[in-house]
């Protein structure tokens, strides 16, 4: 039987560079295409594929300014963005949490 609630995480967490562009955008705040590309790497297509996506999921949200394009997250992006800084925070750091 399967979860939905996990189902709906692994559809998310499996298009490329979705953490990255999430936790840049919340250690950061806004940012145009330019520099988030910059920061995540990876194509431009593969970056705006993911944009898409994170967009039709309520995460993101885009706005123009002349020929600019600028990105942040929702308030719902924020909270998905903190709990995955919190994960990486956790893995990067087992011991200050368990004391070891």
């Amino acid at each position: 039987m399967s979860n939905p609630q996990v189902e709906i995480c692994e559809d998310l967490l499996r298009k490329a560079k979705t953490v990255s562009v999430l936790i840049t955008l919340y250690l950061k705040g806004e940012s145009s295409i330019h520099l988030l590309h910059r920061a995540v790497g990876g194509s431009l297509e593969t970056l705006y594929q993911t944009l898409d996506l994170l967009q039709i999921k309520n995460l993101v949200a885009r706005r123009r300014v002349k020929r600019r394009v600028f990105v942040s997250l929702t308030d719902l992006g924020r909270r998905v963005a903190e709990h995955l800084d919190k994960i990486a925070e956790l893995v990067a750091n087992p011991k200050h949490y368990y004391g070891g």
